[in-house]
């Protein structure tokens, strides 16, 4: 891969905090493909149909990826004015679930994920913030159960070119920008903790990758009800039978998926029940 020139930097517009999001960015590097990036530097705005800006997004990746450069910029405020740091800037490291996990994930995923080609954009290969961020433990591959560990590669985009803007104004102070970081590190955390609460009661059974409505994954308990369900033909039994149908997702899944199955009771044939089954058995939840 090309090597980033010294002369690349990044400018992140943020909202004030609390509640602070990215809803701007900016950046400029030699090493951008000149054919997919003529205009530099390549901007992102968040809601903007500005056909030449591309858009980002506010998701967990993205907190984490953001958090990150905020406690790096950081970092190098507090070294220039001479305070006692250390010889580089912050790391994340962790396991999952952890940020450094979260951004390990922004990495591997960069080729299918618009915000982040639209921060960083490509080289002429790859997307750039490979060149930036560099990791070991990638996937956790090398050790299953251990810790993955990133860092900003000074040498391709230096810390003290991250310029954070906020209601107009450059923010220089190392503390309002470990304040900022902390205000994003604490939101990727409120949906680390909703997504915990979505998740099932029971843990999914393990099916084949087949996502056809075959019969063979279906206990022989529901069998039976779908195949009377098929031949019922008075309204009131369908529904009784129906009925049976939910108390052995109950007995099957626990209290809230059954009763996320009782409110689709009227989903007609046996194909949609059987299609809903198996997105049961694959996913552990029903889609909202």
């Amino acid at each position: 891969m090309k090597p980033v020139s010294q002369g690349s930097w990044l400018e992140l517009t943020m909202t004030r905090s609390p509640g602070s999001q990215l809803c701007e960015s900016r950046f400029a590097s030699q090493a951008l493909s000149q054919d997919r990036h003529p205009r530099q530097p390549i901007a992102a705005v968040r809601g903007n149909k500005n056909p030449h800006s591309r858009h980002l997004v506010w998701s967990a990746g993205a907190q984490a990826l953001i958090a990150f450069l905020l406690r790096c910029a950081a970092w190098a405020r507090r070294r220039d004015r001479g305070d006692s740091v250390p010889d580089s800037p912050p790391y994340y490291k962790g396991k999952r679930p952890s940020l450094a996990a979260t951004l390990n994930d922004v990495l591997t995923k960069a080729e299918r994920t618009r915000w982040v080609q639209a921060i960083f954009g490509w080289d002429h290969t790859e997307p750039l913030i490979r060149s930036l961020i560099g990791r070991t433990n990638a996937d956790f591959k090398t050790v299953a159960d251990g810790e993955v560990e990133l860092w900003l590669n000074c040498e391709q985009l230096s810390p003290d070119q991250i310029q954070v803007i906020v209601d107009g104004q450059v923010v220089n102070d190392a503390i309002d920008l470990e304040a900022i970081a902390a205000d994003v590190e604490s939101q990727w955390n409120a949906k680390l903790r909703k997504g915990a609460d979505r998740r099932p009661i029971t843990p999914r059974p393990a099916v084949a990758n087949d996502v056809s409505p075959a019969d063979d994954i279906l206990p022989e308990e529901l069998k039976s009800h779908l195949s009377r369900l098929d031949e019922a033909t008075v309204p009131d039994t369908a529904d009784q039978l129906w009925g049976e149908v939910v108390l052995s997702l109950l007995r099957l899944t626990g209290q809230s998926v059954a009763e996320k199955a009782l409110a689709r009771t009227k989903v007609p044939g046996r194909w949609g029940k059987l299609i809903e089954f198996q997105f049961l058995q694959r996913f552990g939840r029903w889609s909202e």
